[in-house]
């Protein structure tokens, strides 16, 4: 198996189980437990740390000769402000200070 699909799959792996938020949120209708449409903002921003370390993992065993911090950097720093992720980030960040959080 490729270095690339190897981080591909560690990536998926580590990130939040669909099946398990859906579990979850139905657990939490069945209990009558109210919760807000930002919980899947949320499920959304946990997949960032697993994506990243998937890419980390693919950077560190190919051997790149780029060892550098800037790479590292330009990552995390894509990761956090790309299009989807940066718009969940604003979501969640706006509805934090409001009782419509939960």
């Amino acid at each position: 198996m490729s270095i690339e699909n190897s981080g591909a799959i560690a990536a998926s792996y580590g990130s939040v189980s669909a099946v398990t938020f859906v579990t979850a949120t139905s657990f939490l209708d069945f209990e009558s437990v109210k919760f807000n449409g930002h919980m899947i903002a949320v499920m959304a921003l946990m997949e960032v740390p697993a994506i990243i370390v998937g890419v980390l993992l693919i950077n560190y065993f190919k051997g790149n000769e780029k060892k550098e911090r800037s790479g590292v950097s330009k990552l995390l720093w894509h990761s956090v402000t790309n299009g989807s992720v940066f718009l969940c980030w604003i979501w969640v960040l706006q509805a934090g200070g409001s009782s419509r959080l939960f």
